[in-house]
């Protein structure tokens, strides 16, 4: 274990399949960390990382962690059949930790891609890749790198709410 580390961050902005058998034991292993700072973008997982997931697989091995910021991105190949979740469904999972303000969006890009985003307000990185026209008028005031991906036509008034 990493019993003197009190701070980690890992901003990683190149998608990995690895969260799961690499980042999540890693997270457990610093108990003692107090602050910590994660920027994953998660791909082909089965499901969404959401506040379940954060609170029952790292949050529960940090019980001294006061700080949480973070901004993780899960896309999913999904099957047309299944059913589909919306923000709400994921922000209802977030009532499970103690740390807040969080947003989550969901897209669909047809009927065999998801990707979910789930992050902490005041969102403080610089990078944010891969938004839509479903992103809520939030003010990212830290971002200087913005890539945008839709199935619809991004229209300007979406510029101007995010500017």
């Amino acid at each position: 274990d990493l019993l003197n580390l009190k701070c980690f961050s890992l901003i990683c902005y190149n998608a990995t399949d690895l969260y799961d058998n690499l980042v999540v034991p890693l997270l457990r292993r610093m108990s003692h960390l107090e602050e910590r700072t994660l920027h994953v973008y998660i791909l082909n997982r089965p499901t969404f990382v959401n506040g379940i997931h954060l609170h029952k697989e790292i949050l529960i091995y940090m019980p001294r962690l006061d700080k949480l910021t973070f901004y993780i991105k899960t896309t999913n190949e999904i099957n047309g059949s299944i059913h589909r979740l919306c923000n709400d469904d994921i922000q209802r999972t977030f009532s499970y930790t103690n740390h807040r303000p969080v947003i989550s969006i969901v897209d669909y890009f047809g009927t065999y891609k998801a990707a979910c985003h789930v992050f902490s307000l005041p969102f403080p990185f610089h990078r944010l890749q891969w938004i839509t026209n479903n992103f809520p008028p939030i003010i990212f005031s830290s971002v200087t790198d913005l890539k945008l991906s839709d199935t619809v036509r991004i229209k300007p008034e979406f510029f101007i709410r995010i500017a």
